[in-house]
């Protein structure tokens, strides 16, 4: 079996795999429409990139038509990712002008190849796969897919960092599954993105059975990535946790310090103990789900102020100011021998959804494992 007709082979497949999944994802019912269609054209124009290895033998398509195919796969399926990766984190997400500003590198590749791409002779677009010497066009296409694609990659690693800090100012569930997989999604993305330049810088070369091992490679993994990615989407309303896009990062720079003898700082230090006590005795930390802002209105403040003491005053975000009030919960019922609850109960008892989480907070405050812990004490 030849290493072109394994080519082909897989690529039939992920072609396949990617239209039956943009489809199920046009009609399924989802929270997130949205998302699922961004990603539903993603698998699209994946699939379209992707073809021309399993027709290019078979029918001549017009050559204007096979540079368009090949900027549009290479200029639009990174920003596809981009804009469904905000279409999770912000619930709020919408398609907005200045979204369009993606399409710039595509555009401008455009423009450079109407010339003598688009509008001359078959002839000389065979350069972009004959392996014949790199002309401007082919040189500025590449270089500005590189600078597009590799911004991109870095932008959402930026977005994902701050998105993180965000929840864990803001809410008070300790698993954060949303982040993760992005996460993981732009971690693939990023291994696909250097796999695919190396393939490319090696395009032009005399080493046609690396290349060959190259795009096998790529495919493979482009198939295992894709079929990943839409199981996970297909788990989103499990999964999805968005997030406002109004909310914003605390500024650890603002307000007066406690030590400041001013009336403003007194009146803070009121408003610290209010909040400490409400914590003591309503015990709000159990709900699993609570979030600042739920906090604040039940004490009845605003939420920008609450999370200006918590995250200034007391030098803690919302994530380990609630979590430390549920340790403290949990090492009362785990010393209590009046008590018959096992840890698997006593986790969940005061706000924890997850063992692994619950371990980890629990171990990270105390220096000790929960069952550590509990026979220490008993």
């Amino acid at each position: 079996m030849s290493n072109d007709f394994i080519l082909q082979i897989i690529t039939a497949i992920l072609c396949f795999v990617s239209i039956l999944f943009a489809i199920f994802l046009l009609f399924v019912e989802s929270k997130n429409k949205l998302g699922n269609r961004i990603l539903a054209l993603f698998l699209i124009v994946r699939a379209i990139d992707a073809s021309v290895i399993i027709y290019i033998n078979y029918i001549a398509v017009h050559p204007a038509l096979d540079v368009f195919r090949h900027d549009a796969g290479g200029f639009l399926q990174l920003p596809l990712l981009f804009l469904f990766v905000l279409s999770i984190i912000y619930r709020d997400f919408r398609l907005k002008r200045k979204y369009l500003l993606l399409l710039i590198p595509f555009l401008l590749s455009t423009l450079v190849a109407i010339p003598r791409y688009y509008l001359e002779y078959l002839g000389f677009r065979n350069s972009l796969f004959d392996g014949l010497p790199l002309s401007f066009e082919i040189s500025f296409t590449y270089s500005l897919n590189f600078i597009q694609n590799l911004s991109l990659i870095v932008l959402t690693f930026v977005i994902l960092k701050r998105y993180k800090r965000i929840m864990m100012e803001n809410f008070s569930k300790t698993d954060n599954d949303n982040h993760r997989w992005l996460l993981q999604m732009n971690v693939i993305s990023s291994f696909l993105f250097f796999a695919a330049l190396i393939k490319n810088v090696h395009k032009y070369q005399e080493n046609p059975q690396f290349i060959m091992q190259l795009r096998i490679l790529v495919m493979t993994i482009s198939l295992l990535f894709i079929c990943w990615l839409v199981f996970k989407a297909l788990m989103a309303p499990k999964l999805f946790r968005g997030i406002d896009s109004s909310l914003q990062l605390v500024n650890v720079n603002d307000g007066p310090k406690l030590f400041e003898e001013t009336n403003e700082s007194k009146l803070t230090l009121q408003k610290i103990e209010k909040l400490k006590t409400y914590m003591d005795h309503k015990e709000p930390y159990l709900n699993p789900e609570l979030t600042i802002a739920e906090l604040a209105t039940e004490l009845d403040i605003n939420v920008t102020e609450l999370s200006t003491l918590i995250n200034h005053h007391l030098s803690q975000n919302f994530h380990l100011f609630v979590n430390q009030y549920r340790i403290h919960k949990a090492k009362e019922l785990l010393s209590d021998v009046s008590n018959n609850y096992n840890i698997q109960e006593i986790l969940y008892k005061v706000g924890f959804n997850s063992k692994s989480s619950f371990n980890v907070s629990f171990k990270s405050l105390t220096g000790l494992t929960p069952s550590q812990y509990k026979n220490k004490t008993l």
